[in-house]
C-alpha cells in the first residue's frame, strides 16, 4: 500500500497506486522519464516505487516549482528546466538508454500532447510502456481534456498502444514499434470528426419509447434535447430485462453503466451512451432551438440564464461554433490548427458544463 502522506501531486489518490505499480514494473537498471514535473508527487511517487533498483527517473518540466525541486531533493530524480520536446533533441543527439515507461502529463493542448507522443515515443524500449495522464473517465467523455481524448483514440485506432489499459484518468499500454507510432494533424482530425459524427448521430435519431436507466431529473432534460416526443421512459437497473428494447445508459451517479447492460443481454446496437460531453453538445444545440422551454424547467433558473448569456457572447466574439456538425471537412489542417479549434470548444464545453448542472444533481 501506499504511504498517503505524499507530496501535492496531479493525480486522484485512486491513480497513486497504478502509477507505482506499472513503474515498478521497470526492469532493474532501467529509465522512466516523465513530462510535467508539477510539484513532484508523481515523480517521488515513482522513486519510491523503484526505489534501490539502479532504475533512473527523469522529469521534465519548462519551469519546475520550488516544492518539486524541495520534493525531490535527495531522491535521485533528474529534474530537467527545459521544454520537454526542447530536451527531447537533446536526449537524442546523446547516448542515452532506451527509455522503458513514458509518462506524459505535460501540455495538455492537442499541440502540446502530440508534440510530446511524437518528440519522445520514438526513445521508448520496443516492448516499453507509455501512460497518458487526464484521459477522462468513461462517465465524463473527454469533456475536461477534449485533446487528450483525441490523442489517445487516435493512437488506439492506429494500433500504436498494446494491452491498452484505462483507469480513472490513466491511459497505458505497450509500444512494440515505437519508432513508427507517429501521430499526424489528418489522423487527428478524422479521430475528432469520428466523435462529432457520434454525436450528431445521438442526436438526430429517433428515440422514441427508448428506456432510460438514469436519474430523474436527466430525464426530463432528455425530453428536451432527445428526439423522443415525450415517450422517454425512466426505468430502474433491475428493470432491464428486455434485450429488443432501446436503452439509454447514463454512467454517472443515479444512472447506470452501458457495461451492466451488457451484461443483462442488451445488445450493443441497443445501448445508447450518454456521457458528459455527448450531454453538453445536445443541449448546446436545445438551447439554441428550445431555450424557452428549458430556461422554464432547469432547477437553477438564473444560473442558466447566466451561462446561456455567456456562451453566447464567447460565440458572438469568436464566431459559430460549427463542432459537432462540421470539423475540418474541406481543407487539410495542422496540428497548431486543430489544437486551437480544440481548446476554444474545451472553453465553450465549461460554459455548457455549467449550464447542464443546472439540470442535474452531479458534477458534468
Amino acid at each position: 500500500m501506499i504511504d498517503h502522506k505524499i507530496p501535492q501531486t496531479q493525480l486522484w489518490k485512486e491513480e497513486y497506486e497504478i502509477l507505482s505499480g506499472v513503474a515498478a514494473s521497470v526492469p532493474d537498471g532501467g529509465t522512466i522519464v516523465e513530462i510535467g514535473t508539477a510539484d513532484g508527487g508523481s515523480a517521488w511517487l515513482m522513486h519510491r516505487a523503484v526505489e534501490g533498483r539502479r532504475i533512473q527517473i527523469y522529469t521534465v518540466d519548462v519551469s519546475p516549482s520550488r516544492e518539486a525541486l524541495a520534493t525531490l531533493e535527495g531522491t535521485g530524480v533528474i529534474s530537467i528546466a527545459q521544454p520537454s520536446r526542447a530536451f527531447a533533441e537533446t536526449w537524442g543527439l546523446s547516448s542515452a538508454p532506451p527509455i522503458d515507461f513514458l509518462f506524459i502529463d505535460g501540455d495538455h493542448t492537442l499541440d502540446g500532447v502530440v508534440g510530446d507522443w511524437n518528440a519522445w515515443a520514438p526513445f521508448l524500449r520496443p516492448g516499453g510502456t507509455v501512460a497518458i495522464h487526464d484521459f477522462d473517465p468513461v462517465e465524463r467523455g473527454g469533456i475536461v481534456h477534449l485533446a487528450i481524448r483525441v490523442a489517445v483514440e487516435t493512437i488506439l485506432a492506429h494500433g500504436f498502444m498494446l494491452h491498452f489499459h484505462h483507469k480513472y484518468k490513466l491511459a497505458y499500454g505497450i509500444l512494440e514499434a515505437p519508432r513508427t507510432a507517429s501521430l499526424s494533424a489528418n489522423a487527428c482530425a478524422h479521430t475528432l470528426k469520428a466523435i462529432g459524427r457520434h454525436i450528431v448521430g445521438i442526436r438526430d435519431a429517433n428515440h422514441s419509447h427508448a428506456s432510460v436507466v438514469a436519474d430523474p431529473r436527466l430525464v426530463l432534460l432528455l425530453d428536451h434535447i432527445l428526439h423522443a416526443d415525450g415517450t422517454l421512459a425512466a426505468i430502474p437497473v433491475d428493470r432491464v430485462c428486455n434485450p429488443g428494447t432501446q436503452y439509454i445508459a447514463s454512467p454517472h451517479p443515479g444512472g447506470e453503466s452501458p457495461e451492466s447492460l451488457r451484461k443483462r443481454g442488451v445488445p450493443e446496437e441497443n445501448i445508447t451512451v450518454l456521457d458528459s460531453l455527448t450531454l453538453c453538445y445536445l443541449l448546446a444545440h436545445a438551447v439554441k432551438a428550445d431555450y424557452a422551454r428549458l430556461r422554464a424547467d432547469t432547477g437553477a433558473r438564473n444560473e442558466f440564464i447566466f451561462w446561456a448569456e455567456i456562451l453566447s457572447m464567447f460565440e458572438h466574439a469568436f464566431g459559430p461554433f460549427l463542432f459537432p456538425d462540421d470539423v475540418c471537412e474541406h481543407h487539410e489542417t495542422s496540428i497548431r490548427q486543430l489544437s486551437r479549434l480544440i481548446a476554444g470548444e474545451q472553453t465553450r464545453l465549461t460554459m455548457l458544463a455549467r449550464i447542464l448542472r443546472t439540470f442535474v444533481d452531479w458534477t458534468p
